[in-house]
């Protein structure tokens, strides 16, 4: 690039000796490419007789082609506010009341605790500041997104007619046919969405199961990827509605939130080598899903007041009450009651503590991350819970990013893409964009807020509000998630069926 190219480009100048300095240069460099000279003020302070050694030391300066210079916070906000997803920071810059003061001031103290803002950073955000890129753990994710489909789809078609076929427990044609009766043309569809309004035969059943496998099957060898999570989305959603009270677990519309964001990450032609980097949004999106899933999980412990959890106790009933206890539960029960007890604390830290790190700087969120999924395997190494557990470790993954994973040179040789050249998208698409994204970060509230208080949200919203919100809930892309809230009562339960099966059995052995 010659001279007079570089001189029509801003300048900004910084200290060389600062570490803390040469960290953030390494990532603005990286932000605005070949738009921005750098230098120290080292070597350029003489071609600047208006500027000061102490100001110079003080703070950064951007010297501006028509000569303006601007310094310290105001140099870095317009520094990057032309990169992507930058120029936030100018306008609350120019136009939040306070925040120009506040910046101001954040940027001085940083610029007198140098060392200590350089140590602080690379704890927290490593050698790395950004931007970082989620290609690999995009293609890990929808992989993972596949095989989660395919266990889902082959469980249920292998129950499916015995139950809610033509002659098993809860047959479809006949919920079917009471909908059709009480609804009429496309009422039926809003409040029962499911392709069984066409056909609720048994073979048209067992063809959403095994299409649905069969498709998965695709999005796990990545073709046709977001065309084939949609069809997914929309085939398991059917089936979820048919199967009734089989069909209406938390981990059924765990898949079915998770599946539809899936989607939008997805790319919409077969085997296609260009696609465009994945939306922040929707990977954001799926870190607010994995939030609402743990956080969820451990508040309605402690809503439930159950002393159980309270006092510590509850795994002294856990690996014999769950769901299909497998051998190796038995041998964790036999641990002292101590080891119980702080394995019950620890949940209470993974699900109640830990999911804040989510959110948090990169290495923050990668910890928690790690003991997320730590605890799902803890649970998957005693019990059975489906694919719960798995699509949970799956939805972990948006909390890594490319920097990490993409140490293995297999993941990124397999999800290596030629990313479309990057374009201004047209206004209309920004904007629907972020309509989408308010409109599912303001339903998942309304019921993650249920949750909280303890009673529904939905009742006291204005109509329109409710009616979206509700017609979230029926096409299950929002949901509400708490487990094992009650351990007294899942005991209790437990007990009276034990004691049921074992009068049965005595009366059986009278007749004999």
């Amino acid at each position: 690039m010659d001279e007079a190219t570089t001189e029509q480009r801003p300048l900004l100048i910084y200290d060389g000796d600062c570490d803390f300095c040469g960290l953030w240069i390494t990532h603005w460099r990286r932000l605005t490419g070949d738009s921005v000279s750098y230098a120290p003020f080292q070597q350029v302070e003489h071609d600047f007789p208006q500027i000061s050694h102490e100001t110079f030391e003080r703070g950064v300066q951007l010297v501006m082609p028509d000569g303006t210079i601007y310094r310290n916070a105001e140099a870095v906000f317009r520094l990057v506010q032309p990169a992507p997803r930058r120029g936030w920071g100018l306008w609350m810059y120019q136009h939040i009341p306070g925040f120009r003061p506040v910046s101001e001031t954040v940027y001085r103290w940083i610029g007198q605790h140098r060392d200590f803002a350089y140590h602080a950073t690379k704890l927290l955000w490593g050698n790395h500041l950004g931007p970082h890129s989620y290609h690999v753990v995009r293609w890990l994710f929808l992989r993972g997104m596949g095989i989660i489909y395919l266990i889902a789809f082959l469980s249920f078609g292998s129950q499916a007619l015995g139950l809610v076929g033509s002659g098993g427990i809860l047959p479809a044609a006949g919920y079917v046919a009471r909908i059709q009766a009480t609804y009429s043309g496309l009422e039926r569809w809003l409040y029962y969405p499911t392709l069984a309004h066409l056909n609720s035969g048994d073979a048209f059943i067992q063809g959403l199961s095994y299409g649905g496998a069969a498709i998965a099957l695709l999005v796990i060898l990545g073709v046709f990827s977001a065309p084939g999570l949609l069809l997914l989305w929309l085939f398991y959603l059917s089936i979820s509605v048919i199967g009734q009270n089989f069909m209406s677990f938390q981990w059924d519309t765990l898949l079915l939130e998770a599946g539809f964001l899936a989607i939008f990450l997805g790319g919409w032609w077969p085997l296609a080598r260009r696609q465009r980097p994945p939306s922040l949004l929707v990977i954001y999106l799926l870190r607010w899903l994995l939030f609402r899933l743990m956080f969820g999980s451990g508040l309605v412990k402690l809503l439930s007041n159950d002393p159980t959890w309270r006092s510590l106790t509850a795994l002294d009933y856990h690996y014999w009450t769950q769901p299909i206890p497998n051998p190796i539960a038995w041998y964790v029960n036999q641990l002292p009651d101590w080891f119980h007890q702080m394995s019950v604390a620890a949940t209470f830290v993974v699900e109640l503590a830990v999911p804040f790190l989510y959110f948090a700087p990169r290495r923050l969120r990668f910890v928690g991350g790690a003991l997320t999924i730590a605890l799902q395997l803890l649970i998957i190494l005693t019990g059975n819970y489906t694919f719960f557990n798995w699509l949970t470790i799956v939805l972990c993954l948006p909390l890594f990013d490319d920097q990490l994973l993409s140490r293995s040179a297999r993941w990124r040789q397999a999800a290596a893409v030629e990313p479309l050249r990057r374009t201004r998208r047209p206004l209309p698409r920004h904007v629907g964009l972020l309509l989408a994204a308010l409109i599912l970060l303001f339903t998942s509230s309304v019921r993650f807020g249920s949750t909280l208080a303890s009673r529904n949200l939905v009742e006291v919203l204005p109509q329109p509000l409710a009616d979206v919100v509700n017609a979230s809930y029926r096409l299950r892309i929002t949901g509400g998630y708490g487990l094992f809230a009650n351990y007294s009562l899942t005991m209790a339960t437990y007990i009276a069926r034990c004691n049921a099966a074992a009068l049965d059995l005595r009366d059986i052995m009278n007749r004999g």
